[in-house]
């Protein structure tokens, strides 16, 4: 079973958001308020087709090379909210 799933992430730094899109999981940016003067801010990815587990498994691979303050999944396979796969991650 998989999800269609797009992650909302909010950086803190680019070195971060640089680092997450040269790993090229995301099929493409949705919408991005990212601001390079200040260097952080929150972007939409569509991340297609995958597991459910996929932000987790994310998480748990590349959590300590990233610098994130908010990281939300959405499946929109079935109606469904908002997921802090952040939270959850932290337990």
């Amino acid at each position: 079973m998989g999800a269609f799933q797009i992650w909302h992430i909010e950086f803190k730094d680019r070195k971060s958001k640089k680092y997450f899109e040269s790993l090229k999981i995301h099929q493409k940016i949705l919408c991005s308020y990212f601001d390079w003067e200040i260097g952080k801010g929150e972007v939409t990815y569509n991340v297609g087709w995958d597991g459910y587990g996929k932000g987790a498994c994310f998480l748990k691979e590349h959590y300590k090379k990233l610098n994130i303050k908010k990281f939300y999944s959405l499946d929109l396979s079935c109606r469904t909210n908002w997921y802090n796969e952040l939270k959850e991650f932290k337990k």
